[in-house]
């Protein structure tokens, strides 16, 4: 189950040079999972096998001030609490049930401003204060330049980035206190081009990211002192790892009604840590290849469908390559149709082949799947 609440309110100057937005969110999540079976194969009391409540509050200010015609300032500060509320009681693991909480209070502030005709540039800066790893400074530098009457954009961007463990990652039955937050410098370079009064679109973008003791699940098939305490698992950081790839998109328009999407990424994810056995492998449960093509149909009458492909190749469950994952395509199907303006009944069927596949070694995916609902806008 999960519940989603919003409410902002945004004033603007009389000259529109200022805008100003105050906001709370709050997300709400909650889990639960039984086993009948569970007295007779566990010596349980208890039929519930799992249990996990989340909860997210945010509140934010963000202003913006557009100082010139194509240059415009955006700042802001946010403060967020998180919780976390789980327990294994068919289990009894020790030190469960955990119910922990989090502070995180962030301040930011980008310039994007066109310098020259057709050049635009943005530079930011981000600062986080975790109220358990305290702060962290990142930066972010992008440059985009359209040419040919826009018709071709060339892109390139470099930014930082900061992630302290999750909750469920330092107190659940597979937490480690012992983890590092993650921290990655990454850029990019590419270029998209327009074409056929902007009914084809397509790009092509290369990518590096450099990270340090990123976080990752871990089994106990390699021996480890943590599985003493986690025999089913343990979080764990990675010390240095290096990402590097490219991605190809495409988009086709040949009537108003019809539509093609594509796109593809090859990536290759590598441990790059020093000395460590396991230097030069794979990282868990990274594809290399990664594809999504869809077929959009859309008609005056309200009718929208959508028959939609997601390929993934193979990949391994385990920082030693040991164990594979074996490559799949999905098929998806997906339709709504609009009764009157801002409301419509929509549905879809996601893996209509019923296709077996696994994202993590032993964890079941769902197999045929429909959902179905009605839209309203107010």
């Amino acid at each position: 189950m999960q519940y989603i609440a919003y409410a902002g309110l945004t004033y603007s100057s009389a000259d529109r040079a200022f805008t100003h937005r105050v906001s709370v969110q709050e997300t709400d999540s909650e889990t639960r999972n039984y086993d009948p079976d569970a007295p007779l194969s566990y010596g349980s009391s208890s039929t519930q096998t799992y249990y996990g409540i989340g909860r997210n509050l945010r509140a934010e200010y963000q202003g913006t001030w557009a100082f010139a015609s194509q240059s415009h300032l955006v700042f802001g500060a946010q403060h967020e609490r998180s919780t976390i509320d789980t327990d294994t009681p068919a289990f009894d693991f020790t030190p469960m049930p955990v119910n922990k909480y989090v502070y995180i209070d962030s301040g930011y502030a980008q310039v994007q401003s066109e310098v020259a005709p057709g050049l635009t540039l943005t530079g930011g800066g981000r600062y986080d204060r975790h109220d358990v790893y305290g702060g962290h400074w990142t930066g972010q530098l992008a440059a985009a330049w359209a040419l040919n009457e826009r018709d071709t954009i060339l892109r390139a961007s470099f930014g930082q980035g900061f992630k302290a463990p999750s909750l469920y990652q330092l107190y659940s039955n597979y937490g480690n206190l012992a983890l590092r937050p993650e921290t990655a410098n990454g850029w990019d370079a590419g270029i998209e081009q327009h074409a056929l009064d902007e009914r084809l679109v397509a790009s092509a973008t290369y990518f590096e990211r450099d990270s340090r003791d990123l976080i990752n699940f871990f089994d106990c098939s390699t021996p480890s002192p943590l599985c003493a305490t986690e025999p089913f698992g343990y979080y764990a950081n990675i010390a240095r790892t290096l990402a590097r790839g490219v991605e190809l998109v495409a988009g086709y328009n040949p009537t108003s009604e019809l539509g093609v999407e594509i796109n593809y990424t090859y990536t290759t994810a590598l441990d790059r840590s020093p000395g460590a056995p396991t230097y030069g492998n794979d990282l868990p449960r990274r594809p290399r290849q990664m594809g999504n093509a869809a077929l959009n149909y859309r008609t005056s009458t309200g009718l929208s469908a959508t028959l939609a492909a997601r390929y993934s190749s193979r990949a391994f469950d385990d920082a030693a390559n040991q164990i594979p994952l074996g490559g799949y395509v999905l098929l998806d199907v997906r339709m709504s149709y609009a009764l009157r303006e801002g409301l419509e009944i929509y549905g879809r069927v996601e893996n209509v082949t019923d296709r077996h596949y696994e994202t993590a070694y032993q964890y079941a995916t769902l197999g045929r799947v429909g959902y179905f609902g009605v839209r309203a806008q107010f």
